[in-house]
């Protein structure tokens, strides 16, 4: 089925070199999103994600975190229209 949302969003915080982008590709596959996630020049992680619009509003729920390890201290959200380029959630 094709997705009917895209969200594409740079996390700001403690989230290289602690597994976040690992979490966020977890989560992704928990709710059947795709897309990618990759770590910018300025410590930045920006994901792009396509699924259903309740999935994707979970998934931004979900992967807003501060568990001691991660802390995501800003999410920047651009929401879209599906360009349905994606197979699966990949980690750049």
């Amino acid at each position: 089925m094709p997705a009917d949302k895209r969200v594409e969003c740079v996390a700001r915080g403690s989230v290289q070199g602690v597994f976040y982008r690992a979490l966020v590709k977890q989560k992704a596959s928990m709710l059947g999103v795709k897309g990618y996630a990759r770590n910018e020049a300025d410590g930045s992680v920006r994901i792009a994600a396509e699924g259903s619009e309740t999935a994707l509003r979970d998934f931004l729920r979900l992967i807003k975190v501060d568990d001691g390890r991660r802390r995501v201290e800003g999410l920047e959200v651009k929401w879209l229209d599906a360009k349905n380029e994606f197979d699966s959630f990949s980690i750049g």
